[in-house]
């Protein structure tokens, strides 16, 4: 059973980054951006009146994002030559449909791609731009909010399912929250799949060998990436998480405190108005 204890182990990190998402600009464009936004791709801005131009590198899978301050009423006027799709995200990380800013706070605009790689130029001010032969892109209309799930809903959930996990795989193997939280493949792994004879997943497992975990610490470190897009969004974050797995030595258990820093993404499906945890993948 080495490879359910492993699982087990590794089934405990998680993760988080920052990354928004905007309406694209032209007929290539998707209705949700797919493009991954790092952190280390966004910029903070001062926009005025006086236009300000910005350059770099995007393709179909890597965006990079300017954010700035507004304020309500304020219009953010931007032009280019170039193909690329742009998505302006409000201070509560909604996707506009047009260019007035509705509300004090900070902004993303967010720039990808519609296919390949390239360069890209673009004028920004919080004026009007000087008008110009080539159209300005446009803005699509705002994707439906039915899925919407924000970076902070998704990270308190990450962190609430180490707090249940805690109780599931613990020694009072109390799985009472687990069906609140998990959905899908990890809610089967948790509680009901089937290994070697053994069902009940990881803490039928547990429990029929007498085995249990105890945590020193699940520490969420940062948010590495966040996708809100899609019916099923999805959060990397970067963890630490120091564990134990009691229990008789013949069963596999009985291991030394293990500590691990992993980047571990999740991903989120509704179900009946709620947002529950979907799986997971660790990564490095």
């Amino acid at each position: 059973m080495k490879q359910i204890l492993i699982y087990s182990s590794l089934f405990f990190l998680s993760s988080c980054n920052f990354q928004f998402n905007q309406p694209q600009t032209t007929s290539e464009c998707p209705q949700k951006p797919t493009a991954i936004l790092m952190a280390e791709n966004l910029e903070n801005v001062n926009l005025t009146t006086e236009t300000i131009t910005k350059s770099n590198q995007v393709s179909a899978t890597k965006a990079v994002g300017y954010t700035f301050t507004g304020k309500s009423g304020q219009n953010l006027s931007y032009n280019t030559d170039d193909d690329i799709c742009v998505w302006l995200y409000s201070p509560d990380n909604q996707i506009l449909q047009g260019t007035k800013l509705p509300e004090d706070g900070k902004y993303l605009l967010q720039i990808a791609a519609p296919k390949g790689s390239k360069t890209f130029k673009i004028d920004i001010s919080l004026g009007t731009l000087a008008s110009s032969p080539t159209p300005t892109p446009r803005l699509s209309p705002s994707p439906s909010s039915s899925h919407d799930l924000t970076q902070d809903e998704a990270a308190k959930l990450v962190k609430r399912w180490y707090e249940v996990k805690r109780q599931a795989f613990g020694s009072s193997f109390d799985d009472s929250l687990v069906k609140q939280y998990a959905t899908g493949e990890l809610y089967s792994n948790t509680l009901e799949k089937c290994n070697d004879g053994i069902c009940g997943g990881t803490v039928g497992w547990l429990r029929s060998k007498g085995c249990y975990y105890t945590y020193d610490f699940s520490n969420i470190n940062r948010i590495v990436s966040f996708d809100p897009s899609g019916s099923s969004p999805s959060i990397t974050v970067n963890v630490t998480e120091q564990l134990t797995l009691h229990g008789p030595r013949s069963a596999g258990c009985g291991t030394p405190t293990q500590t691990y820093q992993k980047n571990v993404t999740y991903w989120f499906k509704k179900e009946s108005g709620n947002w529950k945890i979907l799986n997971y993948k660790v990564g490095t």
